[in-house]
């Protein structure tokens, strides 16, 4: 049994695998940040606002529905912030939209180009991906931000139960400021 049991960094137990994904994560994070996309924001969040917007093969291409469904239908049952402060999931959904537009399609942590869903890639590390800053206050008005599915997968404050006496000393959840860091590590 313990041969088929490996303790790996959490962004390397996730579904889109973004570490894998690149032969140099770290590079092609610095690639994505100094990309200029052109972006057509008022396009974007048409797009993303077409609730019901799939292809041929039936494959959802609205990222931002699909990250505020899968939030909405995982908060289901018991009583939760988000259900108190969002009426329906339409309201929640309106509200992310709102708040995509305000960030013009850029992800909080990182400024990169948030990408939608693509019909021929499982998962997209850089797709959009809605996030609670504080986990703990949950999805919530003034606790919400659009950051690229990566960055989101890899916040170890997300799987936190035990608080330490010295946490606030270190890091656990993404900012712009370690995210930096980061990126630059390496760099001569």
């Amino acid at each position: 049994m313990s041969e088929t049991l490996n303790l790996v960094p959490l962004c390397m137990n996730h579904a889109c695998d973004f570490v894998n994904a690149y032969d140099n994560f770290c590079g092609k994070l610095r690639e994505m940040t100094q990309r200029n996309n052109g972006g057509d924001v008022r396009g974007s969040i048409l797009r993303e606002r077409k609730i019901h917007f799939r292809t041929a093969t039936g494959r959802m291409l609205n990222a931002a529905y699909t990250s505020c469904s899968g939030v909405w239908c995982s908060l289901r049952g018991g009583k939760d912030p988000c259900h108190d402060a969002f009426q329906t999931r339409k309201d929640f959904f309106l509200h992310a939209l709102a708040l995509l537009e305000t960030q013009q399609c850029r992800c909080a942590i990182s400024n990169i180009w948030l990408e939608g869903r693509d019909p021929d890639v499982r998962n997209n590390p850089f797709q959009m991906s809605l996030d609670a800053i504080d986990p703990r206050k949950g999805h919530v008005p003034g606790n919400l931000r659009w950051v690229c599915m990566c960055l989101n997968a890899c916040d170890c404050s997300k799987m936190k139960t035990y608080v330490a006496p010295d946490d606030d000393k270190y890091p656990s959840a993404w900012t712009p400021e370690l995210f930096e860091a980061y990126i630059r590590s390496g760099e001569s």
